[in-house]
Parts: C-alpha cells; sequence; structure tokens
C-alpha cells in the first residue's frame, strides 16, 4: 500500500530526502510513518487526493514503478544501460511514454501485459532493486543480478577505474601513460575487483547505499548480506501497520433465532409448573463496530482495537402456568443488548490476526402489555450484566474474502425487576449468578470500493449459551452489509 511504499522511497532517497509539513486531513502526527509521508510529499514523487494521504489504497505496477522513477529523475541518476532494442509497452495511451521510460531507459522492469493490476511484494522488490542498483553501482558486486523474469538482459556495471595497487591514497591516483593490466590479469580468481576500487569515490552517484536506510517489512534483506542497522531497533512481533484484515468496520446485520430455556430443578422457585420452554424469536437485527487505533505512535495503542455494537434480538410469547403453551396476546421480548470492548492484537501474519481483552454487556427482556402481578418467572422483566474475556480472530482466505470470528466468555448477574406471586406465596429472588459463553462466525466478502470505503457483504452464524441454575440459549443465522473506514 502507500504507506509501505513510502518507506521505500525514502530508502533509496536517503539524505537527500527533504523536510517540511504538510497538512492532511487524514494523517496525523502520531502516525508512525509521518515524517515518511512528509518527505515523499515535500520531494514530489508521491501526491495526495483531496488532502488526504490514502495511506491503505493498494498500488498498481504502474503506480509503484512510476514513483520509483519518479525518485531516480529527483536525484538526477543515470541509468546504468539502455536497452539497445527496445521493448514494445503495452498500456493506455497516456501512460505508454511514461511505461517506455520504466522498461526501456531505466529497466526497472520487463513490462506486464496488465499494468492496472495490484502490484505484488515480489514485483515491488524486482522494481526497487533495480533502482537501487542504478543509485549505488556497487551493489551489484555484493547482490548480484537481479532477476529478470522474461529476458536474459543483464544490467552492466561501468568499467572499474583501473589503479596500481601501489599508489597509497585514491588522491594521489595518477593519469595512467601505459596500458594497466585490467582486474582479469590480478592473480586472484576468488576476488576478481581489487580491494582499491572500494575507496576510490564512484562519480556515478555518491548516495549511500540506500537499501540499507529502507525499512521494509515487504521484504527483508538477509543480514549476512547487507549491513543493517535496523537491527538496533527491531520490530516487535506483533507490531506495525493495521493489516488487511482486522480493519474499521461497521456491519448491519439481520438475523432469524431460535430461543430456548430450561429451568433447573435447584431453581429457588419451586412452584413455577413451566419448567423448560422454546420458540423462535423471529427477525432481529444487530449494528456491530470495530476501530483500531493504528495511528497512534504508542506501540500498545497501535495494537488495540475497541469493539462496540447492540442487538435487538426479537420476541417470543411466553408459556402459561398451566399448559406451557402461549397465548398470543402474551409477549416477551428481547429489548436489546449492548456491548463494548477493549482487544490487543496478540498475533499477526500475512493472512491471519488474533486479538484478544475484555469486554462487557447489558441485556434486558421485558413482557407487553404490562401486569401488576406477576405470575411466572417467564413474565419478569429481566436485566443481565455479563463481564468477561473476549478475543476475535481473522483469516484471510483470499483478496476479496476473510473469515471473522468473535469468542467471549462472562460471569453474568441475572436480575429479576419484579416478584412472583404464585397465589398462595410470593417469590423474591434478587438475582442468579451464571456465566454464558458466545460466538459469532462471519464471513464478509468485498464487493463494491468507494473513495476509501470499501462496500462488503457479511453472512454467518452466531450463538450465546447461559448455563448455571438451567439454560438459555439463543441461536440465530444471518446476513448484512458492511463497510471498511
Amino acid at each position: 500500500n502507500r504507506y509501505a511504499t513510502a518507506r521505500i522511497l525514502v530508502g533509496l532517497l536517503g539524505d537527500k530526502a527533504p523536510g517540511g509539513v504538510i497538512l492532511l486531513s487524514d494523517v496525523r502526527q502520531g502516525n508512525p510513518d509521518f515524517r515518511n509521508i512528509m518527505k515523499v510529499l515535500n520531494a514530489q514523487v508521491m501526491e495526495t487526493s483531496d488532502n488526504k494521504f490514502n495511506g491503505e489504497k493498494k498500488l498498481t505496477r504502474y503506480e509503484f514503478a512510476n514513483f520509483i522513477m519518479r525518485v531516480l529523475d529527483f536525484l538526477q541518476a543515470e541509468p546504468i544501460s539502455i536497452r539497445s532494442q527496445p521493448k514494445v509497452v503495452t498500456g493506455d495511451k497516456e501512460k505508454k511514454p511514461v511505461i517506455d521510460k520504466i522498461v526501456n531507459r531505466w529497466q526497472l522492469t520487463d513490462g506486464y501485459s496488465d499494468w492496472s493490476g495490484i502490484v505484488s511484494r515480489y514485483e515491488a522488490l524486482e522494481i526497487t532493486a533495480r533502482a537501487a542498483i542504478i543509485l549505488n553501482p556497487e551493489l551489484k558486486a555484493r547482490l548480484g543480478d537481479v532477476n529478470r523474469n522474461n529476458s536474459n538482459i543483464t544490467i552492466p556495471i561501468p568499467t572499474p577505474i583501473p589503479v596500481p595497487t601501489s599508489i597509497p591514497t585514491p588522491i594521489a591516483i595518477p593519469t595512467p601513460i601505459a596500458p594497466i593490466p585490467t582486474p582479469i590479469a590480478v592473480p586472484t580468481p576468488i576476488a576478481p575487483i581489487p580491494t582499491p576500487i572500494i575507496s576510490v569515490p564512484t562519480p556515478v552517484n555518491p548516495i549511500p547505499t540506500p537499501i540499507i536506510a529502507m525499512p521494509t517489512p515487504i521484504a527483508p534483506v538477509p543480514s549476512g548480506v547487507v549491513p543493517t542497522p535496523v537491527v538496533t531497533n527491531p520490530t516487535p512481533p506483533v507490531s506495525g501497520k493495521n493489516s488487511d484484515i482486522l480493519k474499521n468496520n461497521l456491519t448491519v446485520k439481520g438475523f432469524y433465532s431460535n430461543y430456548t430455556e430450561t429451568i433447573s430443578d435447584y431453581f429457588p422457585v419451586k412452584s413455577e409448573p413451566v419448567r423448560s420452554f422454546k420458540d423462535t424469536l423471529g427477525v432481529s437485527g444487530a449494528v456491530d463496530v470495530s476501530y483500531w487505533l493504528k495511528d497512534f505512535d504508542n506501540p500498545w495503542l497501535k495494537e488495540s482495537g475497541i469493539l462496540a455494537g447492540a442487538s435487538f434480538l426479537g420476541e417470543y410469547p411466553y408459556p402459561t402456568p398451566k399448559t406451557a403453551t402461549a397465548k398470543p396476546e402474551n409477549i416477551m421480548s428481547e429489548v436489546f443488548r449492548i456491548y463494548a470492548g477493549a482487544v490487543y492484537k496478540l498475533y499477526k501474519t500475512s493472512d491471519t490476526e488474533i486479538a484478544a481483552g475484555l469486554d462487557v454487556y447489558f441485556r434486558s427482556t421485558d413482557r407487553a402489555p404490562a401486569k401488576a402481578t406477576v405470575n411466572s418467572y417467564w413474565k419478569v422483566s429481566k436485566t443481565y450484566i455479563g463481564l468477561g474475556a473476549k478475543a476475535i480472530g481473522a483469516y484471510k482466505v483470499s483478496n476479496e474474502l476473510k473469515v471473522e470470528a468473535q469468542l467471549g466468555v462472562h460471569y453474568v448477574m441475572q436480575n429479576f425487576n419484579e416478584k412472583i406471586n404464585y397465589g398462595s406465596k410470593v417469590e423474591e429472588i434478587a438475582s442468579l449468578d451464571r456465566f454464558d459463553i458466545d460466538l459469532a462466525v462471519d464471513g464478509k466478502y468485498d464487493l463494491y470500493k468507494i473513495d476509501n470505503f470499501m462496500i462488503y457483504g457479511a453472512g454467518g452464524i452466531w450463538a450465546r449459551v447461559l448455563m448455571s441454575e438451567g439454560s438459555q440459549n439463543i441461536i440465530g443465522f444471518g446476513a448484512g452489509l458492511g463497510t471498511t473506514y
């Protein structure tokens, strides 16, 4: 994405990257890439749109190669070689002049049949490596040729300046009068490049090795090949920017749910004749929101997220004490359930993320019509307060599809808002100590992108099991739409 590209470009710019602050509506100073973004914008190698940097936006092959080429132009670099037999380039008519420079003048790539496709990490690495060799040809001796997918063309290095081995310093290099033996004649087949060449100033480009300054998580350079000062400030295993898996989401869904409840034999109300009941809650709705604090510079905050939501679970007729069947005019409503929690990312790979933390919820049930006398456990309005642990995980099946799951375990206080009058005896129950398990599994498929917002379809199942002093199960399935933001 554009965040990662800005880091790569600053690595290539080295100490030539200009400073300055540009105000953007979507990048705050606490953003870990703030300085990189300011440098590439001041160098005019990247641009903004509607005063936004749009760092999460994925780049096409054309866009990425064009940004790399702008760096070479900004540094006034000279190509090591230009193709003697230019390749035929494809692409839009307006883009062909730029593509021709990318392919034939700078040889950053051998070209693509589809320049509008999203650039892969391998393609980005290849283009960046070729640019790095142009900026510092000495890298060729250490890294070797950059592999080319469709051609045997190699990038030649300019002939090294021949220097007699007896010269004490590069400044005292005399103008050769007689032919001086080339490195081929040196009787050292293991190292054909003479050592003094390393200390000779390189007139091609005085810029320091850019890959050393490039903090690129996309393709780290092996430490055994190139010295990497990045080791002095290593990235924690779970730190970094928000990935494409767990993102800021807003989802609205509809559910069709079933409800089952059973009163335990140890339940304090012995006078209750109806011990179990099940019915459907019908169609209900839910809204879920997630927000990840990725823009904060603090390593703990930037990997943390806030989860919240509300659901309206529907209604069902409650049973009468005599027959355990329901009268249509007696309705028990699952009024609402709201929850909020905070989680921290514990595990991250390119296709999987897992976060865990704490959450709390409040749930309320009520009846209609209201009555002064309640003669059954099933007619008592109740509230549930749950506090416990929450885990959320996501797996990226493809660029468009991911599977997301949430699991919660809570201690629950079930409170009774009214007394129960069975005619001869009034039962008063303050509360019950219970615990529950929440589980939700959703598939989310990207449908359409509008600016920085991705519209996706969501569908899955959810279940809530309340245990101790009887059981209460609510299980449903549903679908809806959502958006990233």
